[in-house]
């Protein structure tokens, strides 16, 4: 079993409001006092935390027959990501905002609130600010959503033959279906402000089956290895989405290291089939 976790805490500071690195960012609200947009970026998410496995479920690894074809040698992996929500500016959606493009932060009054779908933050720490004023609530201080995904695939090779290989594959995407809100109206005196309004995918599940095969006649060629023929592989991942590869192993090579696996796996094999009383 391979397992690896990894666990991020940062901060994101910019003076540049926008997304995509900044590639469609706004202007400053005051040109005379451009420090105070400096804070939480758009692409600041504080804490990520994610996870990474691939497991080798040993049962039925050394049997025969139809348990073998059916229940040996599936594989499973899984990417499981928890990032907390990006940094949001508030914003104005009144009819007469003036210079302002913020609103005002109330005294006293917390920007955290109840993380409900009607009412994400607190709405009442918020105010208009009087015309012709700019607004002093600062950027980024509103915490968006976070997500909880789990990211899982389940998928085994068959040797038909000396020659040509079939995997079935299942990949589930969300899998356990949680729901992942990425949206939150942020203007002030908009009818959804302070409301989730959007949310990602739910479960997805995608079943794929590729086709590797080796022709004799040319291919890669290895130490002490050598396998003629003109490999070329076919795959199908969904509607529309097939793949063709094919060449003539001209700059095909393949290391020691590969050698040596491809070598332990075919004596395992043969150990596997000697137990089943089979004969190549």
């Amino acid at each position: 079993m391979f397992l690896t976790a990894a666990y991020t805490w940062q901060h994101s500071l910019s003076d540049t409001r926008g997304y995509l690195f900044f590639e469609n960012a706004t202007g400053i609200q005051d040109v005379y006092h451009p420090g105070n947009d400096y804070g939480s970026s758009h692409i600041n998410v504080p804490q990520v935390f994610t996870v990474s496995a691939v497991w080798n479920p040993p049962w039925y690894r050394h049997s025969c027959g139809i348990q073998e074809l059916a229940l040996g040698g599936w594989q499973f992996s899984d990417i499981t990501t928890v990032p907390s929500g990006f940094s949001e500016d508030p914003a104005l959606s009144i009819s007469n905002p003036g210079l302002a493009i913020r609103p005002d932060k109330a005294p006293g009054t917390s920007i955290s609130g109840p993380k409900t779908v009607n009412e994400w933050f607190n709405t009442g720490a918020f105010t208009a600010p009087a015309y012709g004023y700019f607004g002093n609530a600062g950027p980024g201080p509103i915490l968006g959503p976070g997500t909880i995904n789990f990211d899982m695939a389940l998928y085994k090779d068959f040797h038909l033959g000396k020659h040509v290989t079939t995997q079935l594959r299942g990949e589930f995407f969300n899998a356990f279906n949680h729901s992942n809100f990425n949206g939150i109206s942020t203007s002030l005196g908009s009818g959804a402000f302070g409301r989730v309004v959007g949310a990602a995918d739910p479960r997805i599940i995608e079943l794929a089956l590729q086709q590797e095969e080796q022709v004799p006649g040319a291919g890669c060629r290895g130490p002490e290895e050598q396998v003629p023929g003109v490999g070329f592989q076919v795959s199908h991942a969904g509607p529309g989405d097939w793949g063709l590869g094919a060449g003539d192993g001209s700059s095909c090579q393949v290391s020691e290291e590969r050698v040596s696996t491809m070598r332990g796996a075919r004596r395992q094999e043969q150990e596997d089939n000697s137990q089943c009383g089979i004969r190549h």
